[in-house]
């Protein structure tokens, strides 16, 4: 999951990367106080706010943009390949 967080001319990028696990008990509002090494929520962030108001910034923003586009696009096509490999192995 990605977010993109904006403060007046600041943007900055965050990625969350949740173990299936964490879903199951985020889901069933059960998160134990015990220590389970499956049980992650991993975050990472642009390591700067990238200001809007610079050449600078606005670069950075559109270069993780389109990072973003590249990766969803990639994402979609290896969905398709596995659903063509899928069809393929039910015929």
């Amino acid at each position: 999951m990605i977010t993109i967080h904006a403060t007046r001319h600041f943007v900055r990028f965050f990625s969350f990367n949740l173990s299936g696990s964490y879903l199951e008990s985020f889901e069933s509002a059960s998160l134990s106080p015990t220590v389970d090494s499956d049980l992650h929520l991993l975050v990472e962030s642009t390591s700067d706010w990238f200001d809007i108001t610079t050449k600078a910034g606005r670069k950075m923003i559109v270069r993780h943009l389109l990072a973003l586009v590249r990766w969803a696009h990639a994402k979609l096509e290896d969905e398709e390949e596995e659903d063509v490999d899928q069809e393929m192995e039910d015929m």
